[in-house]
């Protein structure tokens, strides 16, 4: 990756592991924000493999934003991202479940509904 972001390589899994991204339990809101940014710079068009992936974690990223903000904002930036991500590579369980988890939040419970039947459609006996 370069200093501006873009990824030369042209797969994403090839540059996330140096990001350090956050597990669910991490507070250092910070460092959240440090790496959003870092993401938001990548150029999308050189990512040619994974490109779930990346949408995948800037969903994260806004999420837990979000949880600790309560600034819609990030909530509706969430979903743009989890939708990208979905759109990437439809069959995804982590992706369905957590766009559905979103939804439900902001209280459109109609969408979440929409997404946690996918999420079961294409996990089977998982969930």
């Amino acid at each position: 990756m370069t200093a501006t972001g873009q990824v030369q390589s042209g797969d994403y899994n090839d540059h996330s592991s140096s990001l350090n991204l956050p597990s669910c339990g991490w507070d250092d809101l910070e460092e959240v924000y440090h790496i959003l940014e870092i993401l938001q710079c990548f150029d999308t068009t050189a990512i040619c493999y994974n490109l779930r992936h990346y949408y995948y974690d800037l969903g994260f990223l806004n999420c837990r934003i979000w949880g600790s903000t309560h600034e819609i904002g990030q909530a509706i930036a969430a979903i743009r991202d989890y939708r990208r991500a979905y759109h990437a590579d439809p069959g995804q369980v982590p992706t369905l479940f957590n766009l559905a988890a979103v939804y439900y939040l902001p209280d459109r419970c109609e969408l979440g509904d929409r997404y946690m039947t996918l999420c079961r459609k294409h996990a089977g006996r998982r969930y």
